[in-house]
């Protein structure tokens, strides 16, 4: 059955329905009126005095409902009504209706009557009235007899208050007042005796929510705000000290409560640590002032203080979690722990938090690039700020800049730091443009004479900014693990190699062991062996007659008796190349004998010096062909056997050259020695840097080497030629690949990319904490991964990840 409340004396309107086919049939309707079950009204109402309705007649009737008596917090009104109905033989029955409502009364006002310990009126004693779980305003009683709206006269050390529609009331006593007996503890007039104690205060630190530090050691008693433990001053409220003299030991009683509850939006972190509990405790076991017992191990605590001086301590710890909470309640009154209906006198909730400072170090080319996610006086923008506030909201972590590292980066940058925006693919106004990128071996390291500030050891992040970052496929810190020897063969001067076939991995020019030999340069030797058939010569002779006639005849000394020379010049002259070499055979005569056509001893060794001469020229024999071409001539046939002697040259030019020519490699791919060129060159000279990208390779090999040497350029070709031959190289590779950032402890790479750079710096952000061990915090789902690692797809961080980074211990971040 339906209960409906109302107030006393209130007007309440009952009904009879009658169907208009019965009402011939119905004299009259009797209402009966019952106070908890008994009848105090009836009243009959002609049915002639019923409204139509419809189909039906109503009979109604307004009764005022009779007052509680004082004794009493409520009754119940019923009522019945009995229709009297006619039969056709005149006789007459009455019928009964039961509503299908009841009604609960209850009282509009209450009173309280308070007396001192003596029996005194005591006056201004303030109090709250308890209903349902509720509170109302606060009252007080009054200082002198005052009559109220209905002329009655309230005492004085008497009030009056409204009640609401609900069952009892309590009456609550506000600090300083107490209540020490209920002399009448039922009904709607109270009376109890009261007395004045006192309000318990927070000395320091003072009432409040606090946003606790607790990643640091405790400072000032943690009262300064950081600290994972708090020593906490209470005493009397300054107004309440004139109450002391009466009271003979004043004790504070305080409760303490860690939390969050497991019902709340945030829970209490599930942070195991035995070292660093959340707990009330003495601020020192000598401290015989404070009294404390554990309700809920890790939870709930409750005790008090004994003051002295009208002051007391005891401390909390408040664990290493953030987001935990702890919140201390005090009262000066006894009744305090054993009463929920008396509130706190003051309350002091702690939060924990952990401040995490961090520093930028910026190249100034990514001035533009960067201004989307940071502004112009170097401070992260609102999207980074925005994002790690949130995600610093959900893991109770506040970022705070500490120093931001602007660098000019032609000048400081590391080695293969600065390559044309169009290696990496990426979009711009102009592929020439340089970007900043880090590599796998050197996103640890700083730019050249930069530091870090270190102003908070222990506190900061290091962030590294670049617009790109390619780590090597299999990160680790030794710059030679992982590396790739690259050996191939070039064919031309100029073409590419497609290094992501070659190694399933992208490709930096600066990615091996230091940028050091292995990688800053690359090795080239000539395909070509003194072996080889096109490096193979053998000279070949081709002697030339001159013509006798003409200005080279001219020399001649005139003889004795006959007139004609007695001194004979033969010349032997090679055609360049190889390098022109000329030498000249004389003979003599006496008188009019014939020049003797036997060469001799000094002759024959001018010729074989002029074939030693011409033969040892490899490059000029190699360039003619291997042909050494020699012109003989001497003066005009003056019949003294002239003819014999130019023909006894010839033979034995022949016969030396003959005798004295070898078979000798050359090329220009081999070196004087007959070894296969090779050399040394920086990679930079060798990368067409305009057109090579992280998956093709693109060189350029020089034609000159250093000291006039020939550069592999001028060497290179498909096949082994007289004048060409592959050229092999081989240098080290680290297969990289593109990565949104990485953490190594506290030193970040942040790739500052305005999509995604602002949730990947939160996973960075994970990912450094993780760099120390913590047993005691909670671990995190990711497998083999990381803490936050959920970020690099999904825009928010997992349960589980908010759970690990809440628990971390973040007093030194390694």
């Amino acid at each position: 059955m339906a209960v409906t409340k109302i107030y006393e004396n209130s007007n309440l309107t009952v009904k009879a329905k009658v169907e208009r086919r019965d009402v011939a049939a119905i004299e009259d309707v009797t209402f009966k009126f019952l106070k908890d079950g008994e009848q105090f009204e009836e009243k009959t109402i002609p049915i002639g005095q019923g409204h139509p309705s419809g189909d039906q007649i109503i009979v109604s009737h307004v009764l005022q409902v009779p007052a509680v008596a004082e004794d009493k917090d409520s009754y119940f009104l019923e009522y019945h009504y009995f229709y009297k109905v006619k039969s056709k033989d005149s006789s007459t029955e009455s019928l009964q209706n039961f509503p299908d409502t009841r009604i609960q009364v209850f009282p509009r006002l209450a009173q309280v009557k308070v007396t001192d310990k003596d029996g005194k009126a005591f006056r201004n004693f303030q109090f709250r009235v308890q209903q349902n779980g509720e509170f109302s305003e606060s009252y007080k009683t009054v200082a002198s007899d005052t009559p109220n709206a209905k002329g009655e006269t309230i005492p004085a050390g008497s009030a009056e208050f409204n009640l609401g529609l609900f069952p009892n009331f309590r009456i609550v006593p506000l600090p300083p007042y107490e209540m020490t007996e209920q002399v009448v503890a039922t009904g709607r007039k109270r009376e109890v005796k009261g007395e004045v104690g006192f309000r318990a205060v927070f000395i320091a630190p003072q009432a409040g929510n606090i946003k606790q530090y607790v990643n640091y050691e405790p400072q000032g008693g943690g009262q300064a705000g950081l600290g994972d433990a708090v020593t906490i001053e209470v005493g009397v409220h300054p107004e309440d000290t004139q109450y002391l003299k009466a009271i003979s030991t004043p004790e504070i009683h305080f409760r303490v409560t860690c939390g969050p509850a497991s019902g709340e939006p945030v829970a209490k972190s599930e942070r195991n640590d035995a070292n660093h509990p959340t707990k009330a405790m003495k601020v020192s076991d000598l401290d015989t002032t404070a009294t404390i017992e554990e309700k809920e191990a890790g939870k709930k605590y409750e005790g008090k203080i004994t003051l002295a001086g009208g002051a007391g301590r005891f401390a909390v710890a408040l664990g290493k979690a953030g987001g935990d909470t702890c919140t201390v309640e005090i009262s000066g009154s006894n009744k305090f722990l054993t009463d929920s209906a008396l509130s706190a006198d003051a309350t002091l909730k702690f939060e924990n938090w952990r401040r995490v400072y961090y520093e930028l170090m910026v190249p100034d080319i990514m001035m533009d690039q960067a201004l989307e996610l940071i502004d112009r006086d170097w401070n992260l923008q609102s999207a980074v700020l925005e994002k790690l506030a949130t995600q610093g909201r959900q893991l109770f972590i506040e970022f705070v800049c500490a120093k931001i590292h602007r660098f000019n980066a032609q000048k400081y940058a590391d080695s293969g730091s600065l390559i044309p925006r169009s290696f990496l693919g990426l979009p711009g106004s102009s592929g020439a443009e340089p970007v900043y990128v880090l590599t796998g071996r050197n996103w640890r390291k700083l730019p050249t004479g930069k530091s870090w500030l270190v102003e908070y050891p222990g506190k900061a992040l290091y962030i590294h900014v670049c617009e790109a970052l390619l780590k090597w496929r299999k990160d680790t810190t030794d710059e030679k693990a992982g590396a790739t020897d690259f050996s191939g063969t070039l064919t031309e001067s100029t073409g590419f190699v497609n290094m992501q076939d070659k190694f399933q991995g992208l490709f930096m020019p600066f990615s091996g062991y230091d940028a050091g030999d292995g990688i800053a340069s690359i090795t080239w030797t000539a395909d070509i062996s003194k072996d080889d058939t096109a490096a193979k010569y053998t000279p070949e002779l081709e002697i030339v007659n001159e013509s006798a006639s003409g200005p080279q005849w001219a020399i001649f000394k005139k003889g004795d008796g006959d007139g004609a020379d007695n001194t004979l010049t033969v010349t032997l002259k090679n055609s360049s190349p190889p390098a022109a070499r000329r030498e000249s055979i004389v003979f003599r005569r006496e008188g009019a004998e014939s020049f003797p056509a036997e060469l001799g001893e000094g002759q024959t060794r001018q010729i074989q010096q002029f074939v030693d001469g011409c033969l040892g020229d490899k490059a000029g024999l190699v360039e003619a062909g291997a042909k050494m071409k020699v012109t003989i001539s001497g003066t005009g046939d003056s019949k003294h056997g002239e003819p014999d002697c130019l023909n006894a040259v010839k033979s034995k030019l022949q016969e030396l050259f003959d005798a004295t020519k070898k078979e000798f490699s050359w090329h220009p791919g081999l070196d004087s020695k007959g070894e296969p060129r090779s050399g040394s060159l920086p990679l930079r000279d060798a990368t067409d840097v305009q057109q090579s990208t992280v998956t093709e390779w693109h060189f350029r090999l020089p034609f000159a080497g250093p000291g006039g040497k020939p550069g592999p350029g001028s060497i290179v070709g498909a096949d082994k030629s007289r004048n060409a031959c592959p050229i092999k190289v081989e240098f080290s590779v680290q297969p990289h690949e593109f990565s949104t950032g990485e953490a190594e402890g506290k030193l970040i790479a942040w790739v500052c990319d305005p999509a995604t750079g602002p949730k990947q710096l939160v996973r960075l952000v994970l990912n450094a904490f993780s760099g120390t061990t913590d047993n005691a915090c909670v671990a995190h789902t990711h497998g083999d991964g990381m803490p936050g690692d959920c970020l690099q797809e999904a825009d928010v961080l997992c349960a589980d990840c908010i759970k690990h980074g809440r628990s971390r211990d973040l007093t030194n971040i390694k």
